[in-house]
């Protein structure tokens, strides 16, 4: 969420608790303010049908930028043609 303007500072220094916020000069137009960092809980807001992996993991890309993978699965008992396997 972009922190431009005295209405969004003031509004996320209240909400995070913190004058730093509000009174720094290094927070700009340009800042975002990311809720959810964990990225289990992004994903687990996001789809909450999915089955997720244990552990994230960090790739480079060729572009160089970092960016985060997680594995996720899908389950039902409900697909056509299958059958359970092991405990579920």
């Amino acid at each position: 969420m972009p922190v431009s303007g005295l209405w969004r500072k003031a509004i996320m220094a209240l909400h995070f608790r913190s004058l730093n916020i509000f009174t720094s000069p290094l927070i700009t137009a340009q800042s975002r303010v990311l809720f959810h960092r964990n990225i289990r809980e992004r994903v687990t807001r996001i789809a909450p049908f999915l089955l997720l992996d244990r552990d994230p993991y960090l790739v480079v890309t060729q572009e160089g930028r970092l960016v985060w993978i997680l594995d996720a699965y899908t389950v039902s008992d409900r697909y056509p043609y299958s059958q359970r396997f092991g405990s579920g």
